[in-house]
């Protein structure tokens, strides 16, 4: 699959569903490369070609018969996915990232509808599927070219279902409602409803599981043997990823670190929270810096108060990339700069209040800082569990 954000979560999805459908599965993505139910540590969210050809052929070798495997932009860009023929094509949204790497939006998004080519050689039509997401403008306009069985997602609304009912399967969900511990939502599949309680957070993992639904039904599987594998997935780490101790208030852990990532975690976040939003978050150094100012406009329009800190600044200096993220704010009295992540982290645990939420945005899973003259073990969520454990002991 592809997209901005939600390929990871997705295909865990997609993992579990084939697993418990009773299929040997691979996985190869952003945290980790899975076969069966061995890992192995990655580099890139899509190994480079001769590394995946490689790992396909351990697959081949270990039985696994279906892998569900994140495709970036980088990777369609630099032929890593050439000559690996996909059955099924998923795109969950598109917006603004890696213009450090594509010269515009426009060539970013070319570069991404690219995917669909990589279906039309060697695998029979009735085979193969592909599914958008309606509720991204720029996704939906790749439905006409979408190859084989062709599945529609998003939320109920009745103008675009009469627009695409004769298009493709429609999967929509409604009564969806959000909490710290779980999303719920409806499903009307074949006059049947059903009714999904995830133990994932937020609305974007409700279009996440549809994502998934989606592929599990292209392969015939029940949606009631779906639907238990998807209420059965626990949150993955980095993902709108709660961290727990003693606290009155709740404490998430993201790797939102693009515009639409970060304002989706801070909505879903607010359906939530009677208290005060506070984020974390930096941006990473020699990426695309022309989104700096736009996250420092949307964390803190959509935060109560927000903490400016370091990424992976990389090469570039900590402090000049904190003031590219200023320059998209203008009220200056809802937020502080900590350019230290753990004291950040730490002085917005400080100030946190029954009711609050508290969000770690930006670093995910990761357990590494670099800097430009070093590489340092960092992990967001130990750094919260450390907090709470000294919390407790005072």
């Amino acid at each position: 699959m592809t997209g901005t954000n939600g390929k990871t979560t997705t295909t865990y999805m997609i993992d579990h569903i084939m697993k418990k459908a009773g299929f040997k599965t691979g996985l190869i993505g952003t945290m980790e490369i899975k076969i069966d139910d061995k890992t192995e540590k990655t580099k890139n969210t899509t190994p480079e070609s001769l590394d995946l050809q490689e790992i396909f052929y351990k697959m081949v070798l270990d039985g696994v018969d279906t892998v569900a495997m994140e495709v970036s932009s980088h990777a369609l860009s630099l032929y890593r996915v050439w000559n690996a023929f996909f059955t099924g094509v998923i795109y969950t949204n598109f917006s603004q990232d890696h213009l450090d790497f594509h010269s515009t939006l426009e060539d970013y998004w070319k570069v991404k509808a690219s995917f669909l080519s990589l279906q039309k050689e060697f695998i029979s039509e009735k085979e193969v599927f592909s599914v958008f997401n309606k509720d991204d403008p720029e996704v939906i306009k790749l439905l006409p070219h979408g190859n084989g069985q062709k599945f529609i997602y998003g939320l109920m609304n009745e103008k675009t279902n009469m627009l695409y009912r004769e298009q493709g399967n429609i999967l929509m969900a409604y009564d969806v409602s959000c909490a710290p511990g779980g999303t719920r939502f409806n499903l009307n599949r074949d006059g049947h409803v059903y009714n999904f309680n995830l133990k994932l957070i937020g609305v974007f993992n409700v279009y996440n599981a549809l994502a998934a639904i989606a592929a599990g039904l292209a392969q015939n599987i029940d949606l009631s043997l779906i639907k238990e594998a998807i209420e059965e997935l626990p949150p993955v780490k980095g993902r709108i990823y709660p961290v727990y101790g003693e606290q009155d208030f709740t404490c998430i852990v993201d790797y939102a670190h693009t515009p639409d990532g970060l304002k989706k975690v801070l909505q879903s976040a607010r359906a939530f929270t009677k208290g005060r939003i506070i984020t974390v978050f930096g941006c990473g150094g020699d990426r695309d810096k022309s989104k700096r100012p736009v996250m420092g406009h949307i964390g803190v329009t959509l935060s109560d108060y927000i903490i400016i800190t370091s990424d992976n600044p990389r090469s570039e200096d900590p402090l000049a990339i904190i003031r590219d993220i200023e320059a998209g704010i203008t009220n200056t009295s809802r937020y502080v700069v900590e350019p230290d992540r753990k004291r950040a982290i730490e002085k917005a645990l400080d100030i946190a209040d029954r009711g609050d939420c508290v969000i770690v945005a930006g670093k995910g899973h990761e357990d590494y800082q670099i800097f430009a003259d070093k590489t340092v073990h960092f992990d967001d969520s130990e750094i919260i569990r450390e907090y709470f454990e000294l919390a407790g002991r005072k």
